[in-house]
């Protein structure tokens, strides 16, 4: 077994302290407390403080405007009184040059258009059901 000087041990038992670090607000890393960023997700500290407090004055700002105005029973009288949104008709067409079948809306009958399938123009006409 080697030899070791008691002014060696001693150095290896006790190391250095390590260096303060700087909890990351955003992402929590460790920094030196010297850094004016992190070194994990690049955020400058200050700007990202500027940024949190000014994110605080406008909950706080909304929050002091909304209260007491949005009565919950109205809120829901209001959404079971509305009728739910009906879905637009869909007609079917296809391409008089290759036959490729399209599913559109009522309101795009008439127009022109390309196939996607043999890139051919025409106008779109419904086809008849039935």
């Amino acid at each position: 077994m080697p030899e070791v000087n008691p002014s060696q041990s001693s150095a290896m038992a006790s190391p250095t302290p390590p260096t303060p670090k700087n909890a990351c607000p955003k992402c929590g890393f460790g920094n030196p407390d010297q850094a004016q960023e992190c070194l994990r997700c690049g955020i400058i500290f200050a700007k990202y403080e500027a940024y949190l407090e000014k994110k605080r004055q406008v909950e706080e700002e909304t929050n002091q405007t909304t209260d007491g105005l949005l009565d919950p029973e109205t809120i829901r009288a209001a959404a079971e009184s509305s009728q739910p949104a009906t879905k637009p008709v869909m007609a079917k067409t296809a391409c008089p040059h290759c036959g490729q079948r399209y599913k559109i809306r009522n309101d795009q009958v008439g127009i022109t258009t390309r196939c996607k399938k043999c890139s051919s123009i025409f106008k779109i006409e419904t086809i008849p059901t039935v």
